[in-house]
């Protein structure tokens, strides 16, 4: 009796050891190159396109007695991992990976540090240190037995992000008199940029309230990573006599 083997499911790419049995000599389809040989008990399928194959085998005992065994072998395609583009964030700042889940597949992300979830499609990845991060996603294809899988990779870049002191020369100033107000910025990538409250783009600014006055100054870095901080004039009534 010949046997072939049971119906069997391969990813793209890959190859499939068959084992025949039951005589001498072996007549297989379909010819080379599908088949590394077709004239032994063992042949290996593959690699092929992907697609139903029907693999058979003639087989021949010494009394030259036949029979056939037929096998069906299915080649499954493979899954896209696609991690998304290359990204780059602030430190402390969080950016989305990935791209939308299919249907049918697992995925597993590495390393795990900084992700909301390695085990799904589009985790949040947040930059708790600065440096450049290497993130691995495979896909498994859960739909067939075969569980194809494939692996990508993306880039996340996470940049110092600067840190602002503001001062007050004259933190308390009597009314119709100004006060010198500072943004000094530290860490970051130079050059900064400033916005303030009340519209100025210095540095530094005087200032002449009428009220006791809070401003806050917005420092942008070369990376176009933020920070602010606020300072506050106090204005006192002038005394009349």
């Amino acid at each position: 009796f010949a046997a072939v083997g049971p119906d069997a499911t391969i990813c793209a790419g890959t190859t499939l050891q068959l084992n025949g049995s039951g005589g001498n000599t072996y007549a297989w389809q379909p010819p080379f190159p599908i088949l590394s040989n077709t004239a032994i008990p063992n042949p290996v399928f593959g690699p092929a396109a992907v697609g139903t194959y029907t693999v058979s085998a003639q087989v021949t005992n010494a009394a030259l007695c036949t029979d056939r065994d037929t096998t069906l072998i299915t080649v499954a395609p493979l899954p896209i991992a696609n991690p998304g583009p290359n990204q780059s964030l602030c430190l402390g700042d969080s950016v989305q990976i990935g791209t939308p889940a299919q249907p049918n597949m697992d995925y597993t992300w590495a390393p795990a540090f900084g992700l909301s979830d390695p085990l799904i499609a589009q985790p949040w990845f947040t930059g708790l240190l600065t440096g450049t991060y290497n993130l691995s996603l495979v896909v498994v294809d859960m739909g067939t037995s075969a569980a194809c899988s494939d692996t990508a990779s993306v880039t996340v870049t996470v940049v110092d992000t600067p840190q602002v002191a503001l001062t007050a020369v004259g933190d308390t100033i009597c009314l119709g008199n100004s006060s010198m107000i500072s943004a000094i910025p530290s860490g970051g990538l130079l050059p900064y940029s400033y916005v303030w409250s009340n519209a100025q783009t210095t540095a530094s600014q005087a200032v002449t309230p009428t009220a006791t006055t809070t401003y806050t100054a917005t420092i942008t870095d070369a990376s176009n990573c933020r920070t602010s901080g606020n300072v506050t004039v106090v204005v006192n009534d002038t005394a009349t006599l």
